[in-house]
């Protein structure tokens, strides 16, 4: 599904967004300029272009976590600022290379991480009783296995290990059971610059993630659940939820009363169980479990939609860049998605507010100019190291 969706991306058969009135004509009409002026500075600023048009004939693609050193030595050292959001924090070297089988170029067209998207939805969770949620406790040092204890009283609220089956909706009583909850489920969110083929830079939003989510239970303090989706958002170690090993090598969800960190001491409480990737659909867990949606997925399809990229032209994009429907979360500082023309918690009304009034220093079109041009200078140093290489040997005959 996601590779069919990434080669209609731009094409004639992806749904695109047409504003209906003049407000959301004039914030598209907005955005748009926003796009098409930081392209023009990247292109004006940058040498980027150059690089792409060089790609164009040398392919030259990125090894990770490789400290061979190869014939050309420093210049071929990618910097570790680049590295995110392309991988994760824990990659920390890479190089440019020609001999690797995968060239891909994605490395040329930078990203710039500047927050998260939370998406609202209606679920239900099977509630664990206080009085069993200590054996739930997240351990430190990676041990995710269930003691004996909640082994047991896991099949005796129903559970069925053989199967991989959760009790049915109606099971248990008032102390523990389906419940009716709260959540919101993640996506990060990046700004980057790209090119269709044609070496002209282009701005558009990239979306990508695990689908973490924050949680609560119906009739708790919503209070609680905000600052959840705050903490998760602002920071990428923390989960409110862990994998639990319950049979052979399957594991149950459990989720926690608030996030914390796996490698560190946490108060946390265990309050329910989901099947893991409920997130993703049905088929995505080994274990059975009544539709842990309580209304249909009301996003055009949370999932189906990650991994997405593009501007005011793609229905989903847009809807993320100018309507309140998912709540921008940014990384950034001077970020705040602060209304105005465009609706307040939206990717748009962050991007705009922070041009207006951020310092220099967190002004997000000029990290991604930054960024665009540091990739551009890796490259043609890498390339000029290549040619320096062969125009020696020449001179050798």
């Amino acid at each position: 599904m996601l590779a069919i969706k990434s080669l209609a991306t731009g094409s004639s058969f992806m749904p695109s967004f047409l504003p209906v009135g003049i407000s959301k004509q004039s914030a598209k009409d907005l955005l748009d300029e926003y796009a098409t002026v930081v392209a023009e500075a990247v292109k004006s600023r940058t040498k980027i272009t150059e690089l792409w048009e060089i790609l164009e004939n040398t392919p030259i693609g990125l090894e990770i976590d490789d400290e061979i050193s190869g014939p050309y030595g420093d210049a071929a050292s990618f910097p570790r600022s680049l590295l995110t959001p392309m991988y994760r924090n824990g990659v920390k070297t890479g190089r440019l290379t020609t001999t690797s089988a995968w060239t891909d170029d994605e490395w040329s067209k930078p990203c710039l991480h500047i927050g998260s998207v939370a998406f609202p939805a209606k679920i239900r969770i099977f509630c664990i009783p206080e009085q069993k949620r200590h054996l739930f406790a997240c351990k430190l040092g990676g041990d995710r296995r269930l003691p004996n204890e909640a082994l047991e009283w896991l099949q005796s609220a129903g559970f069925d290990s053989e199967k991989r089956r959760f009790p049915g909706l109606n099971a248990g009583d008032d102390t523990f059971g389906w419940r009716d909850a709260r959540a919101h489920i993640f996506l990060k969110v990046g700004l980057s610059i790209t090119h269709d083929g044609d070496a002209q830079p282009k701005v558009e939003i990239h979306l990508w993630g695990d689908m973490d989510y924050a949680a609560d239970l119906i009739g708790k303090d919503s209070r609680k659940l905000q600052s959840n989706i705050e903490l998760l958002a602002s920071n990428d170690l923390m989960t409110q939820t862990w994998c639990m090993d319950a049979v052979d090598l399957e594991s149950l969800e459990v989720v926690y009363d608030s996030p914390f960190i796996p490698s560190k001491n946490s108060e946390a409480t265990a309050i329910g169980l989901a099947p893991p990737c409920w997130q993703l659909g049905e088929g995505a867990s080994e274990w059975r479990a009544p539709d842990v949606w309580i209304d249909e997925d009301p996003n055009d399809g949370i999932y189906a939609n990650n991994y997405t990229r593009g501007w005011t032209g793609e229905r989903f994009i847009a809807k993320l860049l100018m309507s309140d429907e998912a709540e921008f979360h940014p990384i950034i500082p001077e970020s705040d998605p602060i209304g105005g023309v465009l609706p307040s918690g939206t990717i748009g009304a962050s991007l705009l507010q922070n041009m207006r009034d951020a310092s220099s220093a967190n002004r997000i079109t000029q990290l991604l100019i930054d960024k665009v041009a540091l990739t551009a200078e890796t490259g043609l140093r890498f390339y000029e190291a290549m040619v320096h290489d062969y125009r020696s040997a020449i001179n050798r005959i």
